[in-house]
């Protein structure tokens, strides 16, 4: 496992090598145990609304998207159909934190993805406007 800091545009972030995928961690969180969490994996189309986007890839092609994506980074995507859910998990860890401020056994929300660190800052950074806690993984081909 290989680590390097970066920074993007004013935000700062941790990308971690793994064999399959990235992880860019999202410093403004605080992180789960990874050993006593519950990890769920949830896509980041399914979180955020990204139907234009996903379009604009398809027919303008990556270099495209991800100028678009850098452009907007600062402009939160729409919530996606699975926005309610990460939010229940998150008001579920509160409630166990709130009755013990130590527990370690709390829900962990990771976020799947193709995109790139650069275009990846746009996804945190909704992901930190609407309030929610989740780490993005980028997915990788191997």
């Amino acid at each position: 496992v290989s680590e390097r800091r970066e920074e993007l545009s004013g935000f700062d972030c941790l990308l971690k090598m793994e064999s399959t995928f990235e992880v860019i961690l999202n410093t403004q969180l605080k992180q789960k145990d990874p050993k006593e969490a519950v990890s769920i994996a949830i896509s980041a189309r399914a979180l955020f609304d990204m139907e234009e986007e996903h379009e604009l890839f398809l027919t303008e092609g990556k270099e495209e998207y991800v100028n678009h994506q850098i452009t907007n980074e600062n402009i939160p995507l729409k919530e996606g159909i699975v926005a309610p859910f990460v939010k229940a998990i998150q008001m579920v860890n509160n409630k166990l934190l709130a009755r013990n401020p130590d527990e370690k056994q709390l829900f962990e929300i990771i976020l799947l993805s193709t995109h790139s660190a650069e275009g990846g800052v746009r996804i945190i950074n909704s992901v930190n406007h609407y309030g929610m806690e989740a780490e993005c993984r980028k997915l990788s081909a191997s």
